[in-house]
């Protein structure tokens, strides 16, 4: 889809290509890693964006997808539980939730 993007007669007309990065996004299934192209706008007011994350509605800043926080957070959670009992009730052999 990148390349699509880059190759696109319309986008030669507005945009020019600044440079190609890599760019990782982690999910519940693995890293994903794509090409995303930084392109300059030729008009007067000019600015940068990649166009493929704002076609895939994707955040500039987003390195995880939504799942894949989901699955953190709630892992961060149980382990934060887990050591709250294990600190309140020190004595007693707690068992891990699931």
């Amino acid at each position: 889809m990148n390349s699509m993007l880059s190759d696109c007669g319309a986008r030669k007309e507005r945009f020019n290509i600044q440079r190609v990065d890599k760019r990782t996004l982690i999910t519940s299934v693995g890293d994903v890693v794509f090409d995303c192209t930084y392109f300059k706008r030729k008009a007067e007011q000019g600015g940068h964006s990649y166009l493929l994350e704002e076609l895939i509605g994707l955040d500039s800043h987003e390195r995880f997808s939504e799942e894949a926080e989901v699955m953190l957070l709630t892992e961060a959670l149980k382990q934060a539980i887990v050591r709250r009992q294990m600190y309140c009730h020190p004595s007693k052999e707690l068992a891990r939730p699931q």
